[in-house]
């Protein structure tokens, strides 16, 4: 068994800048090139798409990588949704061969690339396309009028397109390359890999797997939310008319965000509001089936009370016995989102006001997740900050510009949950799509794999230090078998759960000689990845099965 220490973790791997870009490279394999250069252009290629990019599946997060080889027609044509890691493409890359044919017109090379582009849904995330060619200026004369009109549009819609001169021609020390974007050209030398690299990182943009994170995340569609919505409305003086108007107006405004309202359907939401003074109002009931327009017109019905308070404990108490009343829908999140200018109050104190309880009583039944929505004019940020409102730790929130999109944040974490025997994991307000059953009992690594297939899930993923230490604690500190196997024809590390980070200290603690049936890896207490034979039998650890959170785009019959 080899072990490689894990102490350089830290410095490794928060070194990492991972990067949100649609990439689209073409390979030109014709005789103009000639081999030496094509041999040179797949390892530049190779070397590039190892500088921190991540592959993600079915995530909009990470890099996405097209390629277009092409000699005298287009032989070779790679989208994005053809790649599930950067393993692939670069064995993709290494294994293009070289076609030595008459090269072709490049309006068919950008035809083809134009199309990988239009079909990515990721229009906010940056496009680049790495077009290699042995020309020494590639300008738009007469020869490449049609390509220049695909690359104009290409420019025009935002993709950056970078021409490399991989024969440079000391009459062209500086090549204009007008197919190209403007400053984007590069020429090959002895700084080729750095002067892409650098390209890469002036165009694309830190991506939100930052943050010693590579995660599978919560769905955020909006329309296949299958949960229950409790809106509670301050309808009180210290709320006023003006500010009571504005949240009407505001819940017209999320209503209209996407949520479906077909109780015919599996996946839909329902709806309950509540006008709150000093006597609580059901306007609307979670069972009664209603329509989006229904809500809308009802909404714009509900009188301002002007009461002297908003009393929360009857408006909890409305709440609790909406929730107790209505068994038509099981085992369904529940979101209570409460609009309350009262911040006068404190939860954490030892001598907090009853409603504190009937919050905390709420919170804990099962999949309940309460908002508070502070609408005070003068609001109180020590109060969001330390959770001292009714509010489920971490959705305490004010009344600003983006609230409406917190709170639909909001509704889609509150969707994202694990059934019982499995933890989930991540932050009560930013969750993971991941979730984990310990197995205590001990099997060799292939068993474990049959264990938790046999479940829907896989052996769990380790790769970086709060996931393990997460692990690692459920564990009680002992070794347990993470992911991680070199089980493939390629005999490359490569996770079960299908993320693409590969640890650093990892990869040095392959065992080189044990083949296709070797180099399963656990990691013990101290966090070490040790490489071991892949077995039924031994050698055993206990193992983690993990399996994808029941949230949007993953409906749970039973939870």
């Amino acid at each position: 068994m080899k072990v490689f220490v894990a102490s350089l973790f830290v410095l490794i791997y928060t070194a990492n800048c991972f990067y949100d870009i649609n990439i689209v490279v073409t390979v030109d394999s014709s005789y103009d090139m000639g081999r030496f250069l094509f041999t040179g252009l797949k390892a530049t290629i190779t070397s590039l798409l190892k500088d921190d990019l991540l592959i993600m599946d079915n995530s909009e997060l990470g890099v996405k990588v097209g390629l277009v080889l092409f000699g005298q027609e287009v032989h070779t044509l790679k989208k994005f949704r053809d790649f599930n890691s950067i393993e692939e493409v670069i064995d993709t890359v290494v294994d293009l061969p070289y076609l030595n044919e008459k090269g072709t017109d490049l309006f068919c090379v950008f035809k083809a690339v134009s199309d990988i582009i239009n079909e990515e849904e990721r229009k906010n995330v940056p496009s680049w396309i790495i077009h290699f060619t042995p020309e020494a200026n590639l300008n738009c004369n007469l020869n490449n009028e049609q390509a220049c009109l695909l690359t104009e549009q290409l420019k025009r819609n935002g993709t950056t397109i970078s021409i490399v001169n991989v024969a440079p021609d000391f009459l062209y020390p500086n090549p204009a390359n007008l197919m190209g974007s403007v400053n984007s050209s590069i020429v090959a030398g002895p700084h080729l890999i750095k002067n892409l690299s650098a390209m890469l990182k002036r165009i694309a943009v830190p991506s939100k797997l930052n943050n010693n994170r590579v995660v599978h995340l919560c769905s955020d569609n909006i329309k296949s939310l299958w949960l229950d919505i409790v809106l509670v409305i301050d309808s009180s003086k210290q709320m006023t008319k003006q500010g009571f108007d504005d949240i009407i107006g505001n819940i017209l405004v999320f209503l209209e965000s996407g949520f479906s309202f077909d109780m015919g359907k599996l996946k839909h939401t329902r709806f309950s509001i509540i006008n709150s003074g000093d006597k609580s109002e059901v306007v609307v009931n979670l069972s009664k089936p209603k329509t989006r327009a229904d809500i809308l017109k009802i909404l714009k019905s509900i009188k301002y009370k002007n009461d002297n308070t908003m009393n929360l404990m009857k408006a909890l108490e409305s709440v609790s016995a909406l929730i107790a009343k209505d068994d038509a829908r099981k085992n369904v999140p529940n979101l209570i989102v409460v609009f309350s200018s009262n911040t006068n109050y404190d939860c954490t104190s030892l001598l907090s006001p009853s409603f504190c309880v009937e919050a905390a009583i709420l919170k804990n039944q099962l999949l309940t997740t309460i908002v508070n929505v502070d609408t005070s004019l003068f609001q109180n940020t020590n109060f969001h900050e330390k959770g001292k409102s009714i509010a489920t730790l971490g959705y305490d929130i004010a009344q600003d510009s983006n609230y409406l999109s917190t709170i639909s944040h909001f509704a889609t974490q509150a969707n994202c949950f694990c059934q019982s025997d499995y933890t989930q994991f991540g932050h009560r307000e930013e969750k993971s799509a991941e979730c984990v059953g310990f197995e205590s009992l001990p099997g060799g690594y292939r068993a474990a794999q049959y264990s938790c297939a046999s479940l829907g899930g896989f052996i769990g993923d380790a790769a970086f230090k709060e996931k393990f230490d997460f692990l690692s604690n459920l564990a009680e500190h002992t070794s347990f078998w993470v992911g991680l196997n070199s089980m493939n024809a390629g005999q490359n590390l490569a996770w079960d759960t299908r993320i693409s980070y590969i640890p650093y200290e990892a990869t040095m603690a392959v065992d080189s000689n044990k083949g296709s049936m070797g180099n399963c890896f656990y990691r013990n207490g101290l966090g070490d990845f040790v490489s071991t034979d892949c077995s039924f039998i031994e050698p055993s650890y206990p193992y983690f099965c993990q399996i994808s959170a029941c949230d949007a785009d993953n409906y749970c019959e039973v939870v």
